[in-house]
């Protein structure tokens, strides 16, 4: 799952994807430019720059195991 799942973030800031699992997993943000793929035990650094709105963000390996979240852009 994302811990948290609702994450909210300023136009053009960059975020730390944190993967502390052992399998890959992705931050993909749908119908977006956003997808980055973490092999376990890695980060990435992801620039959000979206226009002002809310977002729904998965992991295209586990979304129908529940690992989607939210994220909102101001």
């Amino acid at each position: 799952m994302f811990t948290p799942t609702t994450v909210t973030v300023n136009r053009g800031s960059s975020i730390t994807v944190n993967n502390v699992s052992s399998i890959p997993h992705t931050f993909t943000v749908s119908g977006q430019s956003i997808d980055v793929t973490n092999p376990g035990g890695t980060s990435d650094a992801v620039t959000i720059d979206l226009p002002a709105g809310t977002y729904a963000f998965i992991c295209r390996f586990h979304v129908s195991s529940g690992m989607k979240g939210t994220l909102v852009v101001t």
